[in-house]
């Protein structure tokens, strides 16, 4: 995800989350910022090789409207709850979503 420049992260995430899903929704917290390069964290893009250190805001949100649908950077979308995770979470999404089912998500301003 690329986002374009926008004095307020949560406005670029509430964006790209309607980009890509369809769904509107309202941020309402903050779960962690990840930049770890050893929770695979160093991505290298097959189409050209070319290697980024990725860096995450993961926030909290709840869905305001919409209708759950695949946009061109998706082929499939579900909604999983927190005990029946797929086995096959991209390692920079585990910890992360580790952090929220611990319940470490915090109120931001």
């Amino acid at each position: 995800m690329h986002l374009v420049t926008d004095p307020d992260t949560r406005v670029k995430a509430t964006r790209e989350v309607k980009e890509e899903t369809n769904l509107d929704i309202l941020i309402t917290g903050l779960v962690g910022i990840y930049s770890d390069p050893s929770a695979g964290r160093i991505a290298t893009y097959s189409d050209n090789g070319d290697v980024r250190h990725l860096v995450d805001i993961v926030f909290t949100a709840e869905i305001g409207s919409g209708e759950l649908s695949i946009s061109s950077e998706s082929l499939e979308l579900k909604f999983f709850k927190s005990g029946s995770l797929p086995q096959d979470v991209v390692p920079p999404a585990i910890q992360p979503l580790e952090d929220y089912v611990a319940g470490k998500a915090c109120c931001i301003c």
